[in-house]
């Protein structure tokens, strides 16, 4: 799987979990910056890998959804 997060449309997670759940942590890094869950709307999206991850091979979108954190 590549599990991609986004907020107010940019890129802050990507993830290649093993397995079909993944708990975010409190905070965490991507691309050199600290990320953690604050004020906006946050889209995500699940594609299924297909063989090994550094072939970057991708099916079709498996799912994808919004949510807004207001504080």
């Amino acid at each position: 799987y590549n599990l991609q997060l986004l907020r107010n449309g940019v890129r802050i997670f990507t993830a290649w979990p093993r397995k079909t759940s993944l708990t975010l942590q409190k905070t965490w890094k991507y691309e050199g910056r600290r990320y953690t869950l604050a004020a906006g709307r946050y889209e995500w999206y699940v594609w299924p890998g297909i063989g090994p991850r550094k072939d970057a091979n991708y099916g079709i979108l498996l799912g994808a959804r919004s949510f807004r954190i207001s504080r």
